[in-house]
C-alpha cells in the first residue's frame, strides 16, 4: 500500500495561511514553532515526539488541517492505524479537498483489513485529482484484496501511465495477473518492478511462485534465493522454496527449507505438515533404493550360474 508523505512541504503553508487571516500574533508564532518542530522530529523518525509537537500546535490552534494530517502520518508510521484515521478525518473536516489525506486514510484502512472503505478513500482522492499515481496504485491494491483482479490490472495501468517507473504499481499489476492465472504476464510485470527496485523481496517471492506454476522449478528456486539473499528471515520464501524442492524430488533439501521457515515461524501448521510429508517421501525413497540394491545382489549370482550352465552345454557340444 503506497503512502504519501508530504510533511516537509507544509511548514511554509502554515505561515502563509496565518498571514492571510491577519496579523501574526505571538500565539501564531508559537503554533508555527511547534509545527516546525514536529516536522523536524518526523524527518528524524522520532514519531512520538513529532505527535507531541503537533498536539502542542493544535492546542494553540485546532483549525490547521496540515497539523492534523502530519499527526496522522506519524501515527501511521507507529502502526497506530485507527488513531491515524481519526487525525486524517479531522484534516478532511477542515479541508475536504485534501487528496493526500484521502490517500493516507485509505492506506490506514487497508492495513486494518477494511478494503471496501480503503477503495472508497482512494476513489475520493481521484475525484479531487485523477492524476495521482499513488491513489491509482492504492485503488488497485484494495481491488486485489476484494478479488476484483481485472479491475486491479486496469488501476495499475493507470498508475503506470502517470509514472512508468512506479515499481509498487508494477508489482501490484503482477500480483493481479498472477491471480488471473496469467503467469507469463505476471512474471514480466515482476521483472519490471525488479528493474526499478532490485531489492524488492515481495517481487522476487511472487516471481518464484509464478515460475513454479509454469513448472520452471529451478528458476523458481533461484528467485526465492534472491529474496532470501536480501532477507534471510523471509518465511514465505523458505516455505515456498521447500514446496518447489519437493516437486523436484529433492526431499532432503525441502526438509532443510521447511526447517528454516519453522525457525522463523514455529506456529505455521502447513510448513510442519509439509516437512513431515517430505520426510516420509525421503524415507520411502531410501527404502526403495535399498530394495533395488538387494535385488541386484540376488540376481547377480543367478546370472553367474546361468553363464556356467551355458558354458557347460557348449563344452558338451564340442
Amino acid at each position: 500500500m503506497q503512502f504519501v508523505n508530504e510533511t516537509g512541504l507544509i511548514c511554509g503553508f502554515i505561515l502563509i495561511a496565518l498571514l492571510i487571516c491577519g496579523s501574526v500574533t505571538a500565539a501564531d508564532l508559537t503554533t508555527i514553532d511547534y509545527f516546525n518542530q514536529g516536522v523536524e522530529y518526523f524527518d528524524l523518525g522520532q514519531y512520538n515526539d513529532a505527535i507531541t509537537s503537533f498536539d502542542k500546535a493544535l492546542a494553540t490552534n485546532p483549525n490547521i488541517p496540515e497539523a492534523w494530517y502530519n499527526r496522522g502520518l506519524a501515527l501511521y508510521y507507529l502502526d497506530r492505524n485507527a488513531d491515524a484515521i481519526v487525525s486524517f478525518d479531522r484534516a478532511l473536516k477542515l479541508n475536504p479537498e485534501h487528496s493526500e489525506a484521502w490517500i493516507n486514510r485509505g492506506a490506514s484502512l487497508y492495513n486494518l483489513g477494511q478494503y471496501t472503505q480503503a477503495l472508497d478513500a482512494s476513489n475520493e482522492a481521484l475525484k479531487i485529482n485523477p492524476n495521482l499515481p499513488e491513489a491509482w496504485n492504492n485503488k488497485g491494491n484494495a481491488l486485489i484484496s476484494l478479488g476484483r483482479y481485472s479491475e486491479a490490472v486496469d488501476a495499475a495501468d493507470k498508475a503506470l501511465k502517470l509514472n512508468p517507473n512506479f515499481f509498487e504499481a508494477w508489482y501490484n499489476r503482477g500480483n493481479a495477473l498472477y491471480r488471473l492465472s496469467k503467469y507469463d504476464e505476471a512474471i514480466a510485470s515482476f521483472d519490471k518492478a525488479l528493474k526499478f527496485n532490485p531489492e524488492y523481496t515481495d517481487a522476487w517471492q511472487y516471481r518464484g511462485i509464478a515460475l513454479d506454476k509454469l513448472g520452471r522449478y529451478d528458476d523458481a528456486i533461484a528467485s526465492y534465493d534472491k529474496a532470501l539473499l536480501i532477507n534471510p528471515k523471509f518465511f514465505d520464501s523458505w516455505y515456498n522454496r521447500g514446496n518447489t524442492l519437493g516437486r523436484l524430488g529433492r526431499y532432503g533439501d525441502a526438509v532443510a527449507s521447511y526447517d528454516k521457515a519453522l525457525q522463523i515461524n514455529p506456529d505455521k501448521l502447513e510448513a510442519r505438515q509439509n516437512r513431515e510429508a517430505m520426510l516420509q517421501k525421503q524415507k520411502e525413497g531410501t527404502t526403495s533404493q535399498q530394495q533395488t540394491q538387494k535385488a541386484s545382489l540376488i540376481y547377480a549370482p543367478l546370472g553367474a550360474i546361468a553363464l556356467m550352465i551355458a558354458l557347460s552345454a557348449w563344452r558338451r557340444q564340442k
